[in-house]
This record gives C-alpha cells, sequence and structure tokens, in this order.
C-alpha cells in the first residue's frame, strides 16, 4: 500500500489531527499513529470483528512510502457466533525493511443480534438511560 502525502492529509482532517510532526518534521513526515492503526486492523476477514487489542509502536513510518500489511488469524472457524481465533497483525516499512507496528487481536463472529444491530443502526434503546 501507497502511504502518501494526500492520503496523510485527508485522515489528519478527518480526525482533526493538525500535529505540525506530520508534516515538515526535521527528519521527514511522520504517519500518524491512528493511521497506522485503523491500517492495522482493517478488518483482516469479512464478517469477523476484533477485540482486546494490544498495539506497540516500534517506529514512526516517514511518508511518502510503501508499507505491507500482515496478518495472520489463526484458530478460526465460522460454525458459531462468540470467540473464533487469535491474530497478528503488522506493518511494515518496504523503503527500509523494518517492521514499524505490531498488535495482537481476538477475532470473532458477532452473533446475529449484534449484526442486526450493525446492519439497521445504532440500538437507540442504548442511550436512553443516559439521555
Amino acid at each position: 500500500m501507497d502511504i502518501t502525502e494526500d492520503m496523510v492529509r485527508t485522515f489528519c482532517k478527518i480526525v482533526q489531527d493538525d500535529n505540525p510532526l506530520h508534516f515538515g518534521d526535521e527528519e521527514g513526515n511522520v504517519m500518524p499513529g491512528a493511521l497506522m492503526v485503523s491500517l492495522l486492523f482493517s478488518n483482516p476477514v469479512n464478517g469477523f470483528f476484533i477485540r482486546n487489542v494490544q498495539i506497540k509502536f516500534l517506529a514512526p513510518i516517514h511518508f511518502p512510502t510503501k508499507v505491507k500489511i500482515y496478518r495472520k488469524v489463526w484458530k478460526a472457524t465460522d460454525r458459531k457466533a462468540g470467540e473464533l481465533g487469535e491474530g497478528i497483525f503488522a506493518i511494515r516499512d518496504l523503503t527500509d525493511g523494518i517492521i514499524k507496528c505490531k498488535g495482537t487481536g481476538q477475532v470473532f463472529r458477532p452473533t446475529k443480534r449484534l449484526m442486526e444491530t450493525f446492519e439497521t443502526g445504532v440500538d437507540r434503546n442504548f442511550f436512553k438511560s443516559s439521555d
């Protein structure tokens, strides 16, 4: 995947991150950690979700660059909803070949009720007690 200045600027605008480190650091432009996380844990297996995530940032990613996103899921089965497996995830910067970010998480298929909530929108009853 190409990490371009336009991609990072768009992401920073969306999340309202105006840290000057991202554009014009003395060592070059530094990719936001939140963007690294969003790439790292973007849907590794269709229909599954990740939770209980642990992330380690090992080094900054300076852009523009190319990265390889590595996802490995094991013990995953689609027979029933609930806990299904574990996964490891990493981002390697292809400019220098170094892994810059890695993480682990539980991969699961949500229950039918949870999927219906995602498909139809927010469960309004959830917010009634906090209004």
